[in-house]
């Protein structure tokens, strides 16, 4: 089969007549051919660019394909550089191969992508793609990785064509390997190279479709697997996400890869499946392919997983007992060693117990770093499934966004009500609301004064935002505010159960129980009763643009949706919480080198995202950290009798527990973070408090709400959560035990015991420098990242300087739990807020307070120097570095805590010249082009090279721009304020002239007739710039009456760039008169 043949026939013919003569061959070991043909097509057209820009350069005649190459050569290098990325060698190995008569055996896709590339003559349109591949289907469907792969293979097949073309034009030789190459073997010459001509253009626009083709759409329009699933007998497949269908669709390529079965006939075994499911969830398709069905249907499917696949597989089926083992015996193992050398060196029986001891927490640290390395890298992570909300939320799944916290003065109120209002306007949809749930702060009394004013101006701010963004009956705005009652334990007027009272009693009132401590309801309470999600956040907590609906799609999906047990009533499948991931705020990350170091570097704060993402890859649950959504039925009835009064601090972990929490770590929030050392601890200390007093769910039996015990339903991996935190909490003791033992009381090498001792603190800095030797290349420079290494470095550094103090802050927080739990029974309710623990201890200097707080630390610091000194001097040597770090961490802790300076360097005499000479040059272009013949509007570009070209069309960027330069140019004062009104009423004169869709510019027009082109459609980015530039130019008006009218300035720069093009022109010997009386007119207006 030759060219002539395929191209005599229509699309369709051509397309089964390749399927028909198409023989499948078994895939062998052999090396990508595609990859020299690659270098040999990279080279011709590269030759034929430089040939081409020596012509243009020497200013010679070039044919109009010439232009085209050199004005869309990043086109064809983007092309090269696409290809290279998406089809390397592991890749090539997975696609089908086959052969067409005497050819070689290549990929399916290969003589697919030639097939649609000859039928049309190298001129492609998405549809006529579609059809070829539908019509080649109908003999041969094809996989799942070949669908999308077919836009790459036809960049291939393009540059090879181009390749020819160019070939012909410069007239050298160029021999393709391909199959089906174009070929312009025509007896006449010059009409070989005509031919050839026209094709470069061809190509070129045929690439640019490629590169702004949507292919996603291509795909689920042409994927057999993607229509067999829309059969979804639940009808949920169809509302999915992109990247959910996407995920699912992933897990049928491997089970496809792993079962003698094709990727269609899979969905079909699933689909069977789904049509005997009991419940709503195992009646959808995603049941079985990434739920707790899947092992039910790889058996269906026989399914073996490849060597690669199979320690992922078996740990996925084994995760809860290796992640415990694993960690459980790998601190045992790695104690008992240390035990063991420790008995070599002579130690007496009682050593080796000591060091065994002393050793187990510190290196139980190393090992579950390790461990969640491990798993991290073995097991990849999988999105949350979610139901597309895009186009907007359903009343069945009206939300409310609520900000549990605190109030204590107006200026309280003020902030508040600008966060929800930021809230609101990043995620504006009819059936989501927004609400303060407000407390007052503890008081002696139930009132205060104060409160009253706080109140009215509560309401008063909820109401004027109601008026402002109201919609008819929408009124998306809401305070719920709780009076103070008297707290025994606390000895104080409080919320009832602070933050977690706030929650439960305002789910209370949306499940239609008035009786709770709120009495102020503001807003339209009518809407409570339908509110089916809570999203809460903290008051530091940013919901970014649209995630909002991201979290109500994902809580809405049926495979995360609650289930009960009926018999036992608890949570046994799906979430009632949905935790998204957190990111700090990129100006809170870099307002000081502490939070630049802590802020970036999780692998040693003790609540970790990282473990939660472990938790959320082997065991499908994350851990809540306060900021997420919750389904309201669900989550109070997982929590019903569950809690005793006046127990709970560290409510998140607990509900998260019982509630069942899931990680979306696609869906990103954005919190603030402490900025200095003394803040960071007082939130640790609270933190700490808050794990301890979960030590009671450790136990087999606790106790509920109604006082009596129960047994403890809480799994083992969960348990494990729990130890985990206290655990970690141990750290900085246990670190500082081993340490003195290493110097005062156990036998043999010191370095060693020192180093043992310092295990939690050094992966990050090993594992740093790994990944940045062995991790994934990001770009061109060095592999090596200098700045993950020292940041590693840094933080480790830091936590050896804070370990005394950090040591003593945990033991009080243990300390203080214990007693309160065991004796006292009060203070269990002690919270500052994240809020107001910044504004006590936030962006001010703190060096006063650092050197109180660390005042403990630095005389045991001295203390143990001279202990030392007089009772073991010969250790001087290992422990005087610590004792320095000690005694300066104070220091330490002043300095990185303050916030970064920014120096602005000013622009030296000849960096201001040049650049107001650029900016002279570059109005030059709005000068002499935007005119009466384009009716005022800016042309889109001036091509200099190799022939001058004004591209008479414009877009609503380009009027964007030309208003901002308007406004720049008058202030440099290149003209004046009559030129300045002239040229704005003249460009608002022509852009009335231009047609409109619902008031929206389209996207380009023709600058001369004011007609738009084609294709014509409405760009957001587009109008976005030019709304916010008309909004600048309306602010005008302002600045300019302030502007004197005569302004040399201007004329200086003019000037400037009139002597620098003067010496730029080889002029004769009388230019020099020019020059200095250039120069001296300029000295004359300075």
């Amino acid at each position: 089969m030759n060219e002539k043949q395929l191209t005599e026939k229509p699309c369709d013919m051509s397309a089964s007549y390749l399927a028909t003569n198409m023989e499948h061959e078994s895939k062998k070991k052999q090396p990508c051919p595609l990859n020299p043909w690659t270098a040999e097509l990279e080279k011709t057209i590269k030759k034929a660019y430089e040939f081409f820009e020596e012509a243009s350069r020497k200013k010679k005649t070039v044919p109009q394909a010439a232009e085209w190459l050199l004005d869309n050569y990043y086109i064809i290098e983007e092309a090269f550089a696409q290809f290279k990325e998406n089809i390397p060698l592991s890749f090539y190995k997975k696609l089908p191969i086959a052969k067409v008569q005497e050819s070689p055996c290549l990929p399916r896709i290969y003589f697919l992508s030639a097939g649609i590339l000859l039928t049309n003559q190298g001129r492609l349109d998405i549809e006529g793609i579609k059809t070829y591949v539908n019509e080649f289907q109908k003999t041969i469907p094809l996989t799942i990785g070949e669908l999308w792969a077919i836009p790459t293979m036809m960049r291939f097949k393009i540059l090879e064509g181009l390749a020819s073309s160019l070939s012909i034009l410069i007239d050298k030789k160029y021999e393709s390997k391909n199959v089906f190459p174009f070929s312009f073997e025509n007896a006449e010459k010059e009409i070989a190279f005509l031919e050839a001509a026209d094709y470069v253009s061809v190509f070129i626009l045929s690439l640019r479709m490629i590169a702004n083709q949507d292919w996603k759409v291509f795909f689920e329009d042409c994927s057999l697997v993607e229509k067999k699933l829309r059969k979804d007998p639940a009808g949920f497949y169809d509302k999915m996400d992109f990247a959910t269908r996407n995920s699912y669709r992933n897990e049928i390529e491997e089970l496809g890869k792993g079962s003698a079965l094709a990727e269609i006939e899979a969905v079909e075994k699933c689909l069977e499946l789904v049509e005997k499911g009991s419940d709503f969830q195992e009646r959808t398709v995603g049941y079985y392919l990434i739920d707790l069905g899947r092992e039910e249907l790889e058996k269906e499917l026989a399914y073996k997983p490849a060597a690669k696949k199979k320690l992922k597989h078996w740990l996925k089926k084994r995760a809860s007992a290796f992640f415990l083992l694993t960690n459980f015996f790998g601190s045992l193992f790695l104690s008992a060693s240390l035990a063991f050398i420790c008995w070599l060196f002579g130690a007496k029986i009682a050593e080796v117990f000591f060091a065994f001891f002393l050793s187990l927490v510190p290196l139980s640290a190393f090992v579950s770093v390790v461990v969640n390395r491990f798993v991290l890298r073995r097991v990849s992570p999988k999105i949350l499934p979610k139901l597309n909300l895009s186009e907007g939320v359903p009343e069945e799944f009206l939300s409310i966004v609520v900000i549990p916290t605190l109030v204590g003065s107006e200026a309280d109120v003020e902030m508040l009500l600008r966060k929800i209002e930021t809230q609101y306007l990043g995620n504006i949809d009819r059936n989501i609301y927004f609400a303060l749930l407000t407390d007052f702060t503890d008081a002696k009394s139930e009132s205060l004064s104060t409160d009253e004013a706080i109140l009215t101006r509560l309401k008063g701010g909820i109401d004027l935002l109601n008026e402002t963004y109201s919609e008819g009956d929408y009124k998306p705005f809401f305070v719920f505010h709780r009076k103070r009652l008297f707290n025994k334990s606390e000895n104080c007027f409080m919320a009832w159960e602070r933050k977690r009272g706030k929650l439960e009693e305002f789910n209370r009132l949306i499940l239609g129980d008035a009786n709770t401590s709120y009495y102020v309801k503001h807003g339209d309470v009518a809407i409570l009763p339908k509110i089916r999600y809570v999203i809460t956040l903290d008051e530091d907590t940013l919901l970014p643009n649209g995630s909002a609906k991201r979290l109500i799609g994902a809580m809405a999906h049926p495979l995360n949706r609650a289930v009960f047990d009926e018999k036992t009533g608890q949570l046994i499948k799906g979430y009632s919480i949905i935790q998204p991931r957190l990111q700090v705020w990129p100006i809170e990350a870099n307002y000081s080198l502490f939070t630049q170091v802590y802020s970036g570097d999780l692998s040693l704060d003790l609540y970790t995202l990282a473990v939660s993402d472990v938790y959320q890859d082997l065991f499908r649950e994350g851990s809540f950290v306060g900021k997420g959504i919750y389904d309201v039925v669900a989550f109070e009835k997982s929590l019903e009798n569950k809690i005793p009064e006046n127990r709970l601090l560290s409510h998140d972990l607990f509900e998260g527990i019982q509630g069942r929490c899931a990680l979306a770590s696609d869906i990103v929030l954005y919190e603030g973070y402490p900025s200095h050392y003394v803040a960071y601890m007082k939130r640790s200390h609270r933190w700490i408090r808050g794990d301890w007093q979960l030590v009671p769910w450790l136990k087999k039996r606790v106790r509920g709400r109604d006082g009596k015990k129960y047994k403890n339903t809480i799994s083992r991996i969960n348990r494990y959560k729990i130890f985990d935190n206290l655990r970690r909490s141990l750290i900085p003791f246990f670190v500082m035990l081993l340490l003195f033992a290493s110097w005062f009381y156990l036998p043999g090498p010191k370095i060693l015991w020192i180093f043992l001792a310092l295990t939690p603190y050094l992966p990050s800095i090993f594992f740093s420098f790994i990944d940045s030797l062995f991790g994934p290349k990001e770009s061109d420079g060095p592999r090596g990242d200098v700045k993950i290494n020292r940041q590693a470095f840094l933080r480790t550094f830091f936590e050896l300087s804070f370990l005394p103090h950090k040591t003593f802050v945990s033991l009080d927080a243990i300390i203080r739990t214990l007693w309160r739990l065991s004796f006292s029974k009060k203070h269990l309710l002690e919270w500052v807020s994240a809020a107001q623990n910044e504004k006590r201890y936030g962006k001010k200097d703190m060096a006063s307070i650092i050197l109180k707080v660390f005042f403990p630390t630095q005389v045991f610091s001295l203390l143990v120097f001279f202990v030392a000194f007089f009772f073991a001097p010969t250790q001087i040597f290992y422990l005087l570095p610590f004792v320095l770090l000690w005694f300066f961490a104070p220091f330490i802790a002043i300095r990185i805590g303050k916030a970064q300076e920014h120096k602005t360097e000013k622009l030296t005499e000849n960096q201001d010249r040049l650049l107001r000479c650029l900016s002279r040059n570059t109005w030059l272009f709005f000068e002499h082009f935007v005119g009466p013949e384009d009716n005022w509007l800016p042309p889109d570009h001036y091509q200099e090279s190799p022939r001058g070209i004004v591209a008479h069309r414009t877009s609503p960027t380009n009027i964007g721009l030309l208003l901002l330069s308007s406004l720049s140019a008058f202030d440099f004062a290149y003209f004046g304020h009559l030129e300045l009104y002239t040229r704005l009423q003249n460009c608002f004169d022509g852009m009335k002239g231009l047609e409109r869709y619902r008031g929206h510019f389209l996207n380009w027009y023709d600058t001369k007739s004011l007609s738009p082109l084609n294709p014509r459609y409405v760009s957001s980015v587009d109008s976005g710039n030019l709304a916010a530039s008309i909004m600048i130019a309306a602010q005008a008006p302002k600045d300019v009456l302030q502007k004197p009218v005569i302004r040399l300035a201007g004329l200086l720069d003019s000037l400037d760039l009139l002597f620098d093009f003067s010496r730029s022109l080889s002029l004769p010997k009388k230019s020099e008169d020019l020059e200095k009386n250039l120069l001296a007119l300029m000295k004359n207006i300075q």
